[in-house]
């Protein structure tokens, strides 16, 4: 991104131009929403709706991701109450929330996430923040916020498992809640248990079973891959076979409804 997004981005906040979307994530199972990870968007007045590839890096490099996420995070929870307040969706669904190294290593976060919850009035073992294995890579700064951030009771997620620098020890050094198996795994699953692919994800699913963790698989695309994620006992999945991102309001009225095809 060249200096002039660099110094749009600064405004982008005070202009409202941030937007949240939500994919749902949801039982394997029933096909019922449980929760719905908020995905960040940037409504540039010129360049139209940007996805975060365009932007988090130059947010990453001028520090703008600490004021971003703290307002990602606080608007996530928001919607998490909103649809927690609804009679036929009860206290089930969930929100998800990616969090950076940068907003971890940020002495306020911690403080941030507290007051977010207290001000929207989600409960916090709603709160799924969700890390990539970079981000773990940093134990002597993550260890202890991710300590304090348990201690508000909110739950942690491994996002992208299987990819980048994902790793057996940060698994059983952390407290973690949630493994997220890599949508390249789940694209390349077919009709066979036997396959190679579908091993891998055995693996994965058997390993977050010994430890507790709860699963959810990313990408899931097709009606073949939901039920061998099915029969691999994965419990949770979102992907474009339910719903692809979208606005809040798409989702209010299908919380307690099957969301995609029957199978």
């Amino acid at each position: 991104m060249d200096t002039e997004w660099a110094a749009d981005l600064g405004l982008a906040l005070e202009r409202h131009e941030l937007a949240l979307l939500y994919q749902p994530i949801v039982d394997l199972e029933t096909l019922r929403m449980v929760g719905a990870e908020a995905l960040l968007r940037w409504r540039h007045p010129s360049r139209g709706m940007l996805p975060p590839s365009a932007f988090i890096p130059a947010a990453e490099r001028s520090g703008m991701i600490v004021p971003i996420g703290a307002w990602t995070l606080r608007e996530a929870c928001r919607q998490g109450a909103s649809w927690q307040a609804l009679e036929h969706s009860g206290s089930t669904v969930g929100i998800a929330v990616n969090v950076s190294g940068m907003q971890l290593r940020d002495p306020e976060f911690v403080d941030a996430a507290r007051s977010a919850m207290e001000e929207t009035g989600i409960q916090p073992h709603a709160v799924l923040l969700e890390l990539t294995g970079t981000v773990l890579l940093d134990e002597r700064v993550v260890g202890p916020t991710l300590g304090r951030l348990k201690g508000l009771g909110v739950r942690v997620a491994v996002d992208d498992f299987g990819t980048g620098h994902s790793s057996l020890e940060y698994l059983a050094r952390f407290p973690l809640d949630v493994l997220k198996v890599d949508k390249s795994y789940v694209e390349l699953l077919g009709d066979r248990a036997l396959d190679r692919p579908a091993a891998l994800v055995r693996g994965i699913l058997l390993l977050a079973r010994s430890l507790g963790l709860r699963t959810v698989a990313e990408g899931v695309a097709t009606p073949a891959q939901l039920r061998l994620l099915r029969g691999l006992g994965c419990e949770l999945g979102q992907g474009s076979l339910f719903e692809d991102p979208v606005d809040a309001s798409s989702l209010d009225e299908r919380l307690g409804q099957p969301l995609g095809p029957p199978v």
